[in-house]
């Protein structure tokens, strides 16, 4: 294989997790994640919908039809209050070992989020919930999993469709502070997709086998 600035800078900078092979459509991936942070949410929405068995997208269904768009933004400001601004940056560095460490993890976490938001936008990923992406507590890497909703096809097959190009919260903009989304995230983020354009042959003829596959 040739080595390209693409190759290169995926190396550096996006975190890949082994996958196990089960079948030849199916596998599994090598990593865990464990605790959700969803239940405040569905309950909000649940006071709005007449079955509360109701599933997920029926329940966020029947309450967009109720809300107006200050009760929505005030509801989304409520759940990002419930935990303060860096307790994410404080989780991942207080695994660090030492200064050193801390700096490592930081910035490992700044650059990898920021190529794989980038990648994920190009593709069309969607889906992008908090269990879709993995962090490694060792080295602060990033990591997608399930792409399921590829090429745009979340804003047509999801029940809600998703709208906004990647995840970028208060919370992951925290672990940058002060340069929020400037600095390393920034310079990460041109830097992958100048790459990505520079290499878009490379892109398409990987892309080839989701034209041909049977």
């Amino acid at each position: 294989m040739v080595e390209s600035t693409l190759s290169q800078v995926i190396t550096a900078s996006v975190f890949c997790s082994p996958i196990i092979e089960l079948y030849q459509t199916s596998g599994l991936t090598k990593e865990w994640l464990h605790g959700k942070l969803a239940q405040p949410y569905l309950k909000f929405h649940s006071k709005f919908t007449k079955d509360p068995n109701a599933p997920n997208n029926v329940r966020f269904e029947d309450s967009m039809r109720c809300q107006s768009r200050k009760d929505i933004v005030a509801n989304f400001q409520s759940l990002v209050n419930k935990l303060p601004k860096f307790e994410l940056r404080d989780g991942l560095l207080s695994v660090a070992k030492c200064p050193e460490n801390r700096i490592r993890m930081r910035n490992n976490f700044v650059r990898s989020y920021a190529c794989m938001c980038i990648a994920q936008y190009t593709l069309g990923i969607g889906d992008r919930h908090l269990e879709n992406t993995l962090v490694c507590t060792t080295s602060g890497d990033c990591v997608g999993i399930d792409f399921g909703y590829s090429f745009g096809v979340a804003t047509q097959l999801l029940s809600i469709p998703e709208l906004v190009p990647f995840r970028l919260t208060p919370h992951i903009l925290a672990i940058n502070e002060p340069y929020a989304t400037g600095g390393l995230f920034r310079e990460s983020m041109i830097r992958m997709l100048s790459c990505l354009r520079m290499h878009s042959d490379v892109i398409l003829c990987a892309l080839q086998v989701f034209i041909r596959e049977p």
